[in-house]
């Protein structure tokens, strides 16, 4: 998902402000200051907050999980990466979010995909799913493709993309040990070869709505 990112902002020109919403460890910001680009970031965790500072992205720590502490108009671009799934007002977030942006600026976010197939399929016989206790990782909101389209649009928002991605995800000890075989053992190769393998799957099925993930950009305006 992050080499997605990276590669929409090298198509759409480098961005002079962008803010990074649930920042974590500040992998995808690290990426994002490599391309030349002024990244802020916000999350909950103190800890998380030192360590992207560390690396050079401009992170604070917000206590409220859905208001931003940051202007109106502030950012040209705002990333929320598996975020929403976790917040009781996910569609306060995106209002909070289209208020920073500037006009015209692009939001990016994700989600995990509730409809997958493997999840449908789960259901199916009454095994464990993504909404098992122990299962969701803290998760308590459930998106659909459909759904996760209307929060965004519902707030004002222009949608250019949405698709589903971690095709590759349902058999990772497969590709990932094919993968690895082809890099020669090489664990860097290997990681790429899955990474490139996962996005060719989400660009010829992510019209589906049965990927692990969805994937929306999003446009103010």
């Amino acid at each position: 998902i992050h080499r997605m990112i990276v590669g929409i902002v090298k198509k759409q020109g480098n961005f002079k402000t962008i803010l990074d919403v649930g920042c974590g460890n500040g992998l995808l910001g690290e990426l994002l200051i490599k391309q030349n680009n002024r990244v802020f970031g916000v999350d909950i965790h103190e800890e998380k907050v030192k360590r992207c500072c560390e690396k050079g992205i401009i992170a604070t720590r917000i206590a409220n999980k859905c208001h931003l502490p940051d202007s109106t108009d502030s950012f040209e671009l705002v990333t929320c990466c598996e975020v929403l799934e976790h917040l009781t007002e996910p569609d306060k977030m995106a209002r909070e979010i289209k208020r920073v942006l500037r006009s015209n600026g692009l939001f990016i976010a994700t989600v995990p995909n509730m409809y997958d197939i493997k999840t449908r399929l789960a259901f199916l016989i009454g095994k464990w799913s993504k909404i098992t206790y122990g299962a969701n990782l803290g998760h308590i909101r459930f998106f659909s493709k459909k759904t996760f389209r209307k929060l965004v649009e519902d707030e004002g928002f222009v949608i250019e993309k949405c698709i589903s991605t971690g095709f590759a995800s349902y058999l990772p000890r497969l590709f990932g040990g094919l993968c690895y075989i082809f890099a020669l053992g090489n664990r860097l190769k290997k990681q790429k070869m899955f990474q490139d393998f996962n996005i060719l799957l989400g660009k010829v099925f992510g019209w589906t709505s049965l990927g692990g993930g969805l994937f929306i950009v999003a446009r103010k305006k």
